[in-house]
């Protein structure tokens, strides 16, 4: 087949598989407030289906560099679709929040292996002067997926069940697996010049992302270092990540090779994106719930009312990938991807219980997916564009992994100061709604008039009005803790703008050319 037409057959069978991987991200989210019923789990145990999904792909992803030195990308790519197929089924099949995990686990270690090694086939068969528009067609399936994930994931819950959210997969996978082996091409790779797997890089980080998520996502439950647990999370963590540092620049052939990092627009763009994907995942993770619980909308609404800002996403990562390649991908991050959406997210953080869905939809969800749209793009071209060519399947990896572990913090963190954020507000407008209170005891009287004169009697009228004032505290308390969340997440993007700054990437540079 003719390079010129395979490059778009390539791209099309690449992104069946991140369609999948990246749709059960978003599906998944919208899903939550069922599963938890289910599953018997609280708010801070089921962030744990998202977050193991997250932390186990960005561990499948370390290895993927080595593999496609010693096997195809054609090889990784079916292995990746095939176990991402077999673990939705099991995932469907789940009875309890532990099987839940473990079966997301094994699911996300297919999306680690499909997701880079689908940027990597891309890299082989895009030339350099299309790296943008390639980036930007990845990005496109990449956002597509999130963008229908909520509405479908919503529609499925509905008509049919939440388990369905996973059953869908299963006819993608069988139907992209056939596809690409029988179209996809294997590319040359010098397998003889494979070095030996670093075993115990692989294990420390592991280690490291493992008890750093669980000191984040467990230390609002244990009171943080109050408890030995989270104590011991910590130093564990801590340990892990300088050993990790110090092996992996010493070792002849790292899992990750952080030379990388020496280049001045990989380790910028990767370093700031790391900020951005944790506060635009948190983001992701938080709204459904602001949507779902708080605002007690049915799950097919909250997903009609996240569509529009997904569908922009997909159309703005295309724009993105164009600017890129037409001036500079730098302009597009630093400008359209990280000042806007701190932006974006500050504005979202002034949603409350009376925010129309249109506003929600439109004025306040669509302006940050066009930001991530800018952000995402233009940060790949930068980190891609900025690695040499030999080391592609590194920098794919890293790029990847930054993006998953910058999501599950961003997430653990999110959930966290949200239940503090709920309880202490609780406490603090409790304290000022007590018996004897003048406002407190004139908005009971109010409250209480009202159900006298629709027919109840006074003892009741009285029960019912402290109920109501309640709910009403509990409310309110929840409001301002889902703002404190999206405005943080808009703090940790601004702190990222002026980096972006100091990228040296210019036009016109081949690819395989580093500015340090």
């Amino acid at each position: 087949m003719d390079s010129k037409y395979y490059k778009w057959v390539a791209t099309f069978l690449v992104m069946i598989g991140i369609f999948m991987a990246l749709l059960d991200t978003t599906i998944v989210n919208i899903a939550l407030p069922k599963m938890m019923a289910e599953l018997d789990a609280d708010t801070t145990g089921i962030q744990w289906v998202i977050i193991t999904y997250m932390i186990s792909a960005a561990i499948g992803m370390s290895f993927v560099a080595w593999l496609s030195s010693v096997i195809s990308s054609k090889t990784i790519y079916l292995a990746g679709l095939v176990i991402f197929t077999l673990s939705s089924l099991m995932c469907g099949q789940a009875d309890s929040l532990a099987q839940m995990n473990v079966y997301r686990i094994i699911q996300g270690i297919g999306e680690g292996m499909l997701v880079p090694i689908g940027m990597i086939i891309l890299y082989e068969v895009f030339p350099p002067e299309e790296l943008g528009i390639a980036m930007g067609v990845y990005g496109f399936g990449a956002a597509l997926a999130p963008a229908m994930g909520p509405t479908l994931g919503g529609y499925i819950t509905e008509t049919l069940h939440w388990r369905w959210i996973f059953y869908i997969n299963i006819p993608l996978g069988v139907i992209g697996t056939i596809l690409s082996f029988l179209f996809l091409k294997k590319s040359e790779k010098a397998k003889d010049t494979a070095g030996p797997f670093d075993l115990a890089g692989f294990i420390l980080l592991t280690v490291m992302l493992t008890s750093l998520i669980l000191f984040l996502a467990k230390g609002q439950e244990k009171e943080w270092l109050h408890s030995d647990f989270i104590l011991y999370m910590l130093i564990t963590f801590i340990i892990s990540a300088i050993l990790y540092v110090w092996w992996e620049l010493r070792v002849d052939n790292p899992i990750t090779d952080l030379t990388l990092f020496r280049i001045n627009p990989f380790c910028l763009s990767v370093t700031t994106f790391f900020m951005c994907s944790a506060a635009l995942y948190g983001a992701f993770l938080i709204m459904p719930l602001y949507l779902e619980r708080l605002r007690v909308y049915p799950t097919m609404t909250s997903g009609l009312i996240l569509l529009p800002g997904g569908i922009i996403c997909a159309l703005t990562l295309i724009i993105a990938g164009l600017l890129g390649d037409k001036y500079t991908p730098k302009h597009g991050y630093v400008w359209g991807g990280l000042a806007f959406m701190s932006i974006s997210l500050f504005l979202l953080g002034s949603i409350d219980l009376y925010t129309s869905k249109e506003n929600l939809a439109y004025f306040y969800w669509v302006p940050v997916n066009i930001a991530w749209g800018f952000g995402f793009a233009s940060s790949a071209a930068l980190a891609m564009g900025s690695a040499p060519e030999d080391k592609a399947s590194t920098a794919s990896s890293i790029v990847n992994i930054t993006r998953l572990v910058a999501g599950a913090v961003g997430s653990a963190v999110g959930v966290a100061m949200l239940e503090r954020g709920t309880a202490s507000n609780y406490e603090a407008f409790a304290s000022n709604i007590t018996h004897g209170k003048p406002a407190a005891m004139n908005m009971m009287a109010k409250i209480s008039g009202y159900l006298v004169q629709t027919g109840i009697s006074p003892e009741e009228a009285i029960t019912k009005g402290t109920a109501f004032m309640e709910t009403y505290i509990t409310a309110n308390a929840s409001c301002y803790a889902f703002q404190s969340v999206f405005k943080f997440y808009a703090i940790i993007v601004a702190i990222s703008v002026p980096f972006g700054f100091f990228i040296k990437f210019k036009k016109g540079e081949k690819r395989l050319i580093a500015l340090h």
